[in-house]
């Protein structure tokens, strides 16, 4: 089954880190997809908020062993 996971972050470095960690101790995991936004906001006192964001799309089903198959292109 396919799940997400959101990460929220107030500058790069730290989500960097943060999805980093995650996907290092997921390793079960397949991951499908990872989406990056920015976003900005002002406050009322012209104080500027930056919002980092990266969603991780993942299979909720660990991975499977599967092995290759090879073909026999040309005999020798």
């Amino acid at each position: 089954m396919l799940k997400i996971k959101v990460f929220d972050e107030i500058n790069e470095r730290t989500l960097t880190h943060v999805v980093n960690k995650w996907l290092e101790n997921n390793t079960m995991y397949e991951i499908k997809d990872i989406k990056f936004s920015t976003s900005c906001m002002t406050t009322p006192e012209y104080d500027q908020i930056y919002c980092f964001s990266a969603l991780v799309m993942y299979e909720d089903e660990p991975k499977q062993y599967k092995p290759k198959r090879y073909e026999i292109v040309e005999k020798v």
